[in-house]
């Protein structure tokens, strides 16, 4: 990806620790994040960098990826291939308060707006998270314009803060647990094939109800998708990627058919990394069919 196109948002805070909810973000992050009862997509390393690879040229704003997902909540587990390692990631809608602390100098205002808590676990199993990574957008704005920025940022770990020392190799880090969640939301956008689906086994967490009197426990019982990557969709889906040399093209207006039978308008739109380039639009020719009667 061309990083000098990338805004820099590594020293602007997105928390504000004077906040009176920060004691409780701490207690909620400490506890055990119910990653088992999320949908489960789990690939190597390898597949994993594919994914991401294919956030190169994409015809979408990342911000949209982050802030608008096709699928907002999931786990992911990256396994290395043979070795007995796996890093678990439980993305999840943030217990954050909308947006974070305004910035403003030079005339140029910027606030952050969090989406995701990325709950990292690193070889235990899933039985505690290891840090959190927020997830979520910088806005930028001056003079009526605005741009936007994807950010994530570590906001909590478990560990001593000496364990943070080497801040460049945790930017890295925490930007790769980003570009994941986001490389997701991209191949479900773009081509959902890509992704195999199978019944994994149900999630069952007991609970009590009844008022006044001791509470009957009874089970609920969620279902929960077990989800892996389909080897042909994905050689598919990365050779579409290496072919894509049009900078910028159109789409014609079009009724889309819904599950529930409604019909929705699709308005005319640009796509590729350049559709905001009028200068780079590849123009189409049309031509209106008939039967030959006049």
């Amino acid at each position: 990806m061309d990083l000098s196109k990338c805004v820099c948002t590594s020293d602007l805070e997105v928390l504000d620790l004077d906040d009176p909810g920060a004691d409780m973000w701490s207690e909620v992050w400490k506890k055990p994040c119910g990653w088992e009862n999320l949908d489960r997509i789990v690939v190597d390393e390898d597949e994993a960098d594919a994914l991401v690879g294919q956030l190169e040229g994409m015809p979408y704003e990342g911000s949209e990826l982050v802030m608008n997902p096709a699928l907002p909540e999931f786990t992911c587990i990256v396994r290395k291939e043979g070795r007995q390692e796996e890093t678990l990631v439980a993305f999840k809608k943030t217990i954050l308060p909308p947006e974070g602390p305004s910035y403003e100098q030079g005339g140029t205002k910027a606030y952050s707006r969090h989406a995701i808590d990325a709950y990292v676990h690193i070889n235990n199993g899933g039985s505690h998270a290891d840090e959190i990574i927020s997830i979520g957008q910088f806005i930028f704005s001056k003079g009526g314009e605005k741009v936007t920025s994807t950010y994530s940022h570590i906001v909590w770990t478990r560990y001593d803060n000496s364990m943070l020392a080497d801040g460049q190799a945790n930017a890295e880090f925490s930007r790769n647990v980003k570009l994941l969640y986001m490389a997701v939301q991209k191949a479900l956008y773009d081509r959902p094939s890509v992704f195999v689906t199978g019944q994994g086994r149900p999630a069952v967490r007991h609970e009590g109800r009844g008022k006044g009197r001791k509470k009957e426990e009874f089970r609920k019982v969620k279902a929960v998708r077990m989800i892996r990557l389909s080897k042909e969709e994905m050689a598919k889906y990365c050779a579409e990627s290496r072919k894509m040399s049009c900078p910028s093209w159109g789409v014609i207006g079009h009724w889309r058919n819904c599950k529930s039978g409604r019909k929705v308008w699709i308005h005319p739109y640009r796509k590729g990394r350049e559709r905001n380039n009028p200068g780079q639009y590849a123009a189409k020719e049309y031509e209106i069919g008939g039967t030959g009667n006049a």
